[in-house]
């Protein structure tokens, strides 16, 4: 009886100190995420500024500036929910959207340097400084998303974790996100 009494408090108090620990991943994974979204889309936002600098160095490259647009306008409008992390189709088209508008604004840099005036001028030497910076940004804080995500999946397929998880809460795993850099 007491032995009985013992086991159920110990998997009670096991039970609650294991979702504490995995509520904060959680919480820490949440935090992560925002600030890698909000890197993202400051990234995103340097396509604008890209635009123009081509608009007014380069008028002919229609398409260029069509594509860039579009895969800008595409990227702003598709704000990563946080259910991508555990959900793989969510994850391929946010990860695709943002390598479409990487793709093109490396293709729109490798055009300004068919255009003397744009690479001497200053705002386009500034702005390819605030790229790199914003994509250092980016990949740093998708790698600190990741890290938490792999501490959250390990504690998660952990023992006894593992049997809480089946028999009661079925958390799922989270996804890495993809980390794409410019070229």
């Amino acid at each position: 009886m007491i032995g009985a009494l013992l086991v159920v408090v110990i998997c009670f108090w096991g039970n609650a100190a294991w979702r504490d620990t995995l509520h904060r991943a959680e919480r820490q994974i949440h935090a992560a995420f925002g600030l890698y979204r909000d890197c993202l889309n400051k990234r995103a936002s340097l396509a604008v500024k890209m635009l123009d600098l081509l608009k007014n160095y380069a008028p002919q490259e229609q398409a260029i500036y069509q594509q860039l647009a579009k895969n800008y306008e595409d990227t702003m409008r598709y704000q990563p929910p946080e259910q991508m992390l555990t959900n793989a189709k969510l994850a391929a088209e946010f990860s695709h959207l943002q390598q479409a508008l990487l793709d093109s604004m490396s293709q729109a840099q490798k055009i300004a340097q068919h255009y003397p005036g744009l690479v001497e001028n200053r705002h386009y030497f500034l702005l390819l400084n605030e790229l790199r910076e914003a994509d250092l940004q980016v990949t740093g804080s998708g790698e600190r998303l990741n890290r938490q995500i792999l501490f959250y999946n390990s504690y998660l397929s952990g023992f006894p974790q593992e049997i809480y998880n089946k028999m009661t809460y079925r958390y799922l795993p989270k996804i890495p996100v993809v980390l794409s850099k410019m070229n």
